[in-house]
């Protein structure tokens, strides 16, 4: 499967930034506790660097939904991101194995 040039353009763009929303993203997406302070402070810094970032993108810019969903998939360790990209999730790709 081959990036769009959209695609090169935003990894590059946010190639520094993404072990530092990974994190963030690990702390909400992966939190035992739904219900944890930390968490939901973990998902607001999370989003609120998304929307920081999508606003400094450069013309022409990705649909907002679309941006979220890629700076998502660059968080993911890379086996999951592998599964993303042929549209497989862990547990439908297990089943596969």
């Amino acid at each position: 499967m081959s990036e769009t040039p959209g695609d090169a353009r935003l990894e590059e763009f946010l190639r520094e930034e993404i072990p530092r929303l990974a994190s963030l993203y690990d702390r909400f997406a992966y939190a035992l506790d739904p219900f944890d302070q930390g968490r939901d402070i973990a998902e607001q810094t999370f989003n609120s660097e998304v929307i920081t970032w999508f606003d400094v993108l450069p013309e022409p810019k990705p649909p907002f939904r679309d941006f979220r969903g890629h700076v998502i998939i660059l968080c993911l360790p890379p086996s999951l991101q592998r599964q993303t990209a042929l549209g497989l999730t862990p547990t439908v790709s297990r089943r596969f194995q």
